[in-house]
């Protein structure tokens, strides 16, 4: 098994102001807390075309 190198996308200072924002319980404009979390399983399309559907 190949290892592939750690890509990270925020860096030490971004992840702590985040935490910290969330110890804080500081929500973006518009949300409640009450969102989903990633942990939660949401309905997809099963086929392209329902993805695809014109407007």
């Amino acid at each position: 098994m190949q290892c592939r190198p750690r890509l990270d996308l925020l860096n030490a200072e971004e992840e702590a102001r985040i935490r910290d924002l969330v110890l804080l319980g500081t929500r973006p404009d518009g949300w409640d807390g009450d969102e989903p979390t990633a942990d939660t399983p949401h309905a997809t399309p099963s086929t392209p075309t329902e993805r695809c559907s014109p407007s």
